[in-house]
């Protein structure tokens, strides 16, 4: 049984509380649905101990996990109860292949030869077996994500803990790990955050609505008209091979893209990312050509092409690395040379247009898993570049966020701009491109 009674919880470094007066019990598995900056993680966070053991702040109030207090125990007896993954799976990995990442938290349990085929098992229920020799860290964010998962799942803790589970997983691998979901709820309690309604069969369901427990929670639907415009071709890629290594990801690949939005489609691990990564000139092909508004771009670096693309990349983490959201906005300006009235003025003009205005002077650690998604965005956009390049945009966003970047992006075709973007969203588009199978 989890229990929290009236507990609230404020970050050493916050003026406002994260969570207020929380008050629930369950010991069945339970959807924790809210917007971004809700309180979702924080509350996971707390549930496992990771606040106050690594985080530290203020609280009150009560938490009890089967009858004792995550503050009363040190944070390695928590996790013999209660497993996490993280928004950012790959900050959980630190072995050099998956099989062995899975496995590590079942030799303490049991021997080798049962430890080897709960992974197998478990890897053949989430579509993972091909990928558990494979270094983790070299894996998409989706096949990642499915791996981060895996382990948790794996370990069979009584109680789960999946902080956006669903985030950078296509289709088909939501319907598996729903499928796994289910089973696996027969016997264990599940705790699933997240900030889009996801068709599960979990009955049970908590509303958070900044930081505190809501009756209900509306979830808009995306909206997205394509601005007409006249067509014509912005890049081409002829006869492209290029991979990691000597693994090819793709070979003797052919494509033009056309201006206003382009939609990469494809399958976790198709190659969607390294094909967005052939255009910003962070990866090179092993052999082919790449043509960017009518110049050879094929050896061209990231650097030579930053003012002509901008990126924002499938995880935020990734990407921000200065201390506060307004030098994050202001860096790409910085580095092209911008006037430093051009700079201050694109700066608030894009905070208020991504909904950043209040957390302009906030540190970026200290905002919530969609907010600095928002933060990459309006980044990408402050530049006003030809080409903007999208990685799992809507990753981590609510449908109101998903909402303020598309209408950023269409106000930026209809001005002339360009965008590429991969991502599993059900959009319309100019042109979309399928990798893979």
């Amino acid at each position: 049984m989890i229990r929290l009674n009236n507990y609230s919880f404020t970050y050493a470094k916050g003026s406002l509380p994260a969570l207020s007066n929380i008050s629930f019990r369950t010991n069945e598995s339970t959807v924790i649905y809210g917007n971004n900056a809700s309180g979702k993680t924080t509350l996971l966070h707390s549930i496992c101990g990771i606040i106050p053991h690594v985080i530290e702040g203020r609280r009150e109030g009560e938490i009890f996990v089967d009858g004792f207090s995550p503050y009363d125990i040190s944070i390695s007896k928590c996790a013999e109860k209660v497993g996490i993954i993280f928004q950012n799976a790959e900050s959980m990995f630190f072995n050099h292949t998956v099989e062995d990442e899975i496995i590590w938290p079942l030799l303490k349990k049991m021997p080798k030869k049962k430890a080897r085929s709960v992974v197998r098992v478990t890897s053949e229920k989430l579509g993972i077996s091909s990928l558990l020799q494979r270094n983790p860290f070299s894996l998409s964010e989706g096949e990642k994500q499915k791996v981060a998962i895996a382990c948790a799942l794996a370990a069979g803790s009584d109680y789960v803990l999946l902080d956006e589970p669903f985030t950078y997983l296509d289709a088909s691998s939501k319907r598996s790990l729903k499928k796994v979901i289910k089973n696996f709820s027969k016997k264990h309690t599940l705790l699933i955050s997240t900030a889009r309604k996801e068709e599960m069969s979990v009955d049970n369901a908590i509303f958070l609505d900044r930081g505190r427990v809501s009756k209900s929670l509306k979830f808009k639907k995306i909206k997205f008209s394509l601005p007409k415009i006249a067509e014509k071709n912005i890049a081409s890629l002829r006869s492209v091979c290029v991979g990691y290594g000597k693994k090819e990801v793709l070979k003797n690949f052919s494509a033009d893209l056309r201006n206003g939005l382009v939609v990469v489609r494809g399958k976790n691990g198709s190659g969607k990312t390294t094909f967005l990564k052939l255009l910003n000139g962070l990866l090179k092909p092993f052999s082919g050509k790449i043509i960017l508004f009518g110049r050879e771009v094929t050896d061209s670096s990231a650097p030579q092409l930053f003012g002509t693309v901008a990126t924002a990349f499938q995880n935020p983490l990734h990407q921000l690395f200065l201390p506060t959201v307004s030098e994050e906005i202001e860096f790409g300006m910085k580095n092209l040379n911008f006037p430093e009235k051009t700079i201050h003025k694109s700066t608030y003009l894009r905070a208020s247009q991504f909904a950043l205005a209040p957390h302009l002077h906030r540190f970026v650690y200290e905002l919530s898993g969609g907010t600095k998604k928002l933060l990459t965005l309006a980044a990408a956009f402050s530049i006003s570049p030809k080409l903007l390049i999208f990685d799992e945009p809507f990753a981590f966003l609510d449908s109101n966020n998903a909402q303020i970047f598309l209408r950023n992006v269409e106000k930026y075709i209809k001005k002339g701009g360009s965008v590429v973007m991969a991502t599993h969203e059900n959009i319309p588009a100019h042109q979309t491109i399928y990798l893979g199978d």
